[in-house]
């Protein structure tokens, strides 16, 4: 079937997802949620046998769908606490403005 992948390009795809997170959580210099380490071993290991790390994509929507509500409150708290320190500022330059 066209819409099938073959699993060696599925791993491939992943072990490349993998590698680009990890690169750019390195280059990343703000607040950081835990989703978990890649250890350099398991690239390697991701590029000796990919087929080990090929996934149905149901269990990979499964897990999204797990992650998901822990995902939106990080974001919906970061929201929160950008526009409190916004405030905090706005007032800090009014108090400054009226000395």
């Amino acid at each position: 079937m066209d819409s099938e992948i073959c699993p060696s390009t599925s791993s491939s795809n992943a072990a490349n997802l993998l590698l680009r997170f990890h690169n750019q959580q390195a280059k990343h210099d703000g607040p950081r949620v835990a989703v978990g380490a890649i250890p350099e071993h398991l690239l390697e290991d991701v590029e000796q046998c990919p087929a080990k790390f090929s996934f149905p994509r149901d269990e990979i929507l499964d897990h999204i769908n797990d992650a998901w509500p822990k995902i939106e409150k990080f974001i919906t708290d970061t929201d929160d606490e950008c526009k409190a320190l916004e405030e905090e500022l706005y007032q800090e330059k009014s108090d400054n403005c009226q000395l």
